[in-house]
């Protein structure tokens, strides 16, 4: 096949002039507005650039393609376009109907063309239920980071703070590199059910029980039939203490881990699932969300099928000032210009 442009920018391509499909991929430093120009809604705050979603979707993509957390439905768009079928799944209205409206101009652009057919729908993605009649093909997606919304790391849901500290950016004189005029941010959520605004992080423990595994009303991939069964009985431990007991405590890890056990049970067996995420600051140290990613699909039943790095270009506005005070402090934290694009397979048998 034919490698996705960016996928093989590497030396050992260049020079040999070979065409092999290497672990870090590159795109380059394209303005967002270009590369967008076939979305007439844009105002989400946390993107995937359509050529990573197209890169995926050629090489691990299959119809139907699901994306469980769609936002404004980049991997849609980028789905039909390749002429595969996509649904999608998002927990705000707002982005609900922005996706929709995304998929009807592409339709409207190219009528002459073969394109999928793709829809978003209004849901949750710990509970993929309405899919239940439909087994997919392929999962890809990119979740909210933990807490990222939160108005003291410069995201948040009070329209009121988020204008006012908009207009503190525009005031800031911003002559680095690859410096974007933003508009005002949208508001992503308001509301306390949405797991970018969890502000708990939670443990991560490699093996079962985990955040509830053992409630009978969920049967996570691992547990055995008769560990199944003294949860359902009550029996598994009298201690509350003990952490499969543990169900009152909703962290973004436990929530990301049923969101993670529910595209298992609606992918087809030996079909993939990629998932983009990078690591993320707090309190002046690293959360690596990449590592616990990896931790809580394995605990969901998937196989880690490769791990690739994408190189990024445009940090937030609040990523980059963080990284400059970070240095002037001298605080040897680099600052992360790199995602990962975990590939996962749910095992044929």
């Amino acid at each position: 096949m034919s490698f996705p442009k960016g996928t093989t920018e590497h030396p050992i391509n260049k020079s040999g002039k070979r065409e092999i499909l290497v672990s870090v991929w590159d795109f380059e430093a394209v303005h967002p507005q270009s590369e967008r120009s076939y979305y007439v809604c844009n105002d989400h705050p946390a993107k995937m650039r359509p050529p990573l979603a197209k890169a995926i979707l050629q090489l691990y993509g299959e119809s139907t393609v699901l994306d469980p957390m769609a936002g404004i439905g980049t991997t849609l768009v980028q789905a039909i376009l390749l002429g595969m079928d996509a649904v999608g799944v998002e927990f705000e209205k707002k982005f609900v109907d922005q996706a929709n409206k995304n998929i009807s101009h592409v339709a409207k652009l190219f009528p002459n063309r073969n394109l999928g057919k793709a829809v978003c729908i209004k849901g949750d993605a710990r509970d993929l239920s309405r899919l239940n009649a439909r087994k997919v093909s392929s999962v890809v997606f990119s979740p909210p980071y933990f807490d990222a919304l939160s108005i003291s790391k410069g995201g948040g849901s009070k329209s009121s703070i988020l204008h006012k500290e908009s207009i503190h950016e525009s005031q800031i004189k911003r002559s680095r590199p690859f410096a974007v005029k933003k508009n005002l941010p949208t508001p992503y959520s308001s509301k306390d059910g949405n797991i970018g605004n969890l502000s708990s992080f939670g443990a991560i423990l490699f093996s079962p029980p985990y955040c509830g595994v053992m409630d009978a009303k969920r049967h996570v991939g691992g547990i055995s039939a008769r560990d199944f069964s003294l949860a359902k009985t009550g029996s598994y431990s009298k201690d509350e203490k003990n952490i499969g007991n543990i169900r009152n405590e909703r962290t973004y890890l436990g929530e990301m881990l049923k969101v993670y056990s529910e595209c298992h049970r609606v992918l087809k067996p030996g079909k993939f699932m990629v998932v983009v995420v990078k690591d993320i600051m707090r309190r002046g140290l690293t959360i690596p969300l990449g590592a616990d990613t990896i931790k809580l699909c394995q605990l969901a039943g998937f196989e880690v099928f490769d791990i690739i790095i994408n190189k990024m270009y445009f940090p937030s506005f609040w990523v980059l000032d963080r990284a400059i005070r970070f240095q002037q402090e001298g605080i040897l934290h680099p600052l992360k210009t790199h995602e990962y694009v975990l590939v996962f397979r749910r095992p044929s048998k």
